[in-house]
């Protein structure tokens, strides 16, 4: 696997590569980082989180969490624009994409129109 690759907004990326890489680094990033936001909930109860109550070892895990979800954006948005490139798009529909997701109210039919117009797209160009 091509880690850093992943780093690199230029080159195309393939469905397998892709998927490969939501299954062995997205997916756990993303419940190691579930699990620190749990325990810490847990610990200060929802809410009560303030910086000046937490001890020093909590104030690292939110440290670890923090540099764990700013690495995970890098890499995530490194491997959806490879992937918007195999699919002959350019990287920044997926600037308009979140701009336009984050409208709740087209959150749907945007979603909708972005997976059809995936599953409409011939194989890969790799």
């Amino acid at each position: 696997m091509r880690l850093f690759n992943y780093f690199s907004f230029s080159g195309r990326m393939t469905r397998r590569e892709f998927w490969r890489f939501v299954f062995v680094v997205q997916l756990p990033l993303s419940v190691t980082v579930g699990v620190i936001v749990a325990y810490l909930i847990m610990k200060y109860g929802r809410g009560r989180l303030i910086l000046t109550e937490i001890h020093s070892c909590d104030a690292c895990l939110f440290l670890i969490c923090f540099i764990l979800m700013f690495f995970a954006s890098i890499l995530t948005t490194g491997a959806t624009v490879q992937r918007l490139h195999d699919l002959n798009m350019s990287g920044w529909w997926l600037v308009l994409f979140l701009l336009l997701n984050s409208i709740k109210v087209l959150q749907f039919p945007i979603l909708l129109c972005y997976f059809l117009l995936l599953g409409c797209v011939p194989g890969s160009r790799s």
